[in-house]
C-alpha cells in the first residue's frame, strides 16, 4: 500500500485511486498513511484539471488540507526534495518546522521518506500543482495560528491538533519489517548489518507447521547402485529416478 498510489498516478489512473481509498480506507485506515493523505487530493486535482469539476477541485481542497494537518512534516520534506523554498509562514510554523520533523518517531518519518522518494517527482509535474499547493497551505497554515480570531469552534480544534500530534507518536513507535525491507529497496535507507540475500529478514520464531515425511521408495538395483557409489544421496531424489526409470521401462514393454 505504499506504492500503488504513486503507481496510479504515474499511468493517470486517478479514479481508481480514488475507488481504491473509498473501499478501504474503513477497514484498511488508509487516511493514516501519509502517502495515501497526499496522493488522493492529487488525483481529485488532476481530475479538476482534465475536467474542468468545480467538486473534484473543493474534494482536492478539503483533502490536501487535512493532510497538512495530520502529516505537516511531509509537505515540508516534499517542498525540500522539489527544492522549493516554503514561505516564511510555512517554515517557521511550529508543526511544520525542522525541528518538528525531528520530534516525530522514526516510523512516520520512513513512511515519509519513502513517500517523498516515490512522489516529488509527480508533484512537480505541472506547475498549477505547485500554485494550488501553495495557495492552500498558506490558507491551511494560517487558521492553525488563528483559531481563535475566526473560528467560533478554535477550541474543539485546538484540543483535535493536540490529540493527533500524540496520537502520530502513539500510533507510528518502532517500524516493521516490512516496511524497512520496502525503504531498502526503493534505496531510502541502508544498514550495514543487512545481508543483500535477504535485508531486514523476519524475526526468529516458532514454525507452526509441520514438516511432512518422505513417502519412503522401494529398494532396487540402481538405488542400491547410487547409495554404493554415493552413500548420503537424498532419498527422495532417488525415489524421483526409480519413478523415472519405472515409467521408462513401462514404455519400452508397450
Amino acid at each position: 500500500m505504499l506504492t500503488i498510489d504513486t503507481v496510479a498516478l504515474k499511468a493517470r489512473e486517478y479514479n481508481y485511486l480514488i475507488r481504491l481509498y473509498n473501499t478501504l480506507q474503513a477497514s484498511k485506515n488508509l487516511d493514516r498513511l501519509p502517502n495515501f493523505a497526499y496522493s488522493v487530493p492529487l488525483a481529485y486535482f488532476f481530475l479538476f484539471c482534465e475536467s474542468g469539476n468545480a467538486g473534484d477541485k473543493e474534494v482536492a481542497d478539503f483533502m490536501i488540507s487535512s493532510a497538512i494537518r495530520h502529516f505537516p512534516t511531509v509537505l515540508l520534506k516534499l517542498l525540500d526534495a522539489m527544492n522549493v523554498q516554503p514561505d516564511l509562514t510555512v517554515e517557521n510554523n511550529k508543526y511544520m518546522s525542522a525541528l518538528a520533523h525531528e520530534r516525530e518517531s522514526e516510523g512516520i518519518k520512513l513512511l515519509t521518506a519513502i513517500y517523498v522518494k516515490l512522489a516529488s517527482s509527480i508533484w512537480l509535474k505541472d506547475p498549477s500543482i505547485l500554485s494550488w499547493l501553495e495557495g492552500v497551505t498558506l490558507a491551511t497554515v494560517s487558521s492553525f495560528n488563528n483559531f481563535k480570531e475566526e473560528l467560533a469552534d478554535w477550541e474543539k480544534l485546538q484540543v483535535f491538533v493536540v490529540f493527533l500530534d500524540s496520537w502520530r507518536k502513539t500510533c507510528y513507535v518502532g517500524i516493521p519489517r516490512n516496511i524497512e525491507r520496502h525503504a531498502y529497496l526503493w534505496e531510502v535507507t541502508r544498514n550495514a548489518e543487512w545481508i543483500l540475500s535477504d535485508p531486514a529478514p523476519p524475526y526468529n520464531s516458532r514454525m507452526m507447521y509441520a514438516r511432512m515425511a518422505s513417502t519412503p521408495q522401494p529398494d532396487s538395483f540402481f538405488s542400491g547402485l547410487l547409495h554404493s557409489v554415493w552413500p548420503n544421496y537424498d532419498q527422495v531424489n532417488v525415489g524421483l529416478i526409480n519413478s523415472y526409470r519405472n515409467s521408462s521401462d513401462d514404455i519400452a514393454h508397450r
